[in-house]
């Protein structure tokens, strides 16, 4: 069918998209955007593991 043997690689197809970005977050789907979770637990934990063992009871009570 094609002129190119099974030896020789394909033409990479390039298409530009533009910019891509997470999608914004909707209340009405709660687990749409996990990355949005994912980022705010793992900023937390990395503030909470500079704190102190007093700091973190007194802000838990």
């Amino acid at each position: 069918m094609g002129s190119t043997s099974p030896d020789e690689p394909r033409p990479r197809r390039c298409i530009d998209v533009g910019e891509l970005r997470t999608a914004p977050h909707d209340v009405r789907f709660p687990t749409t955007n996990q990355t949005r979770h994912c980022f705010t637990r793992y900023i937390e934990y990395h503030r909470s593991v500079g704190l102190s063992i007093e700091s973190v009871i007194a802000a838990v009570v």
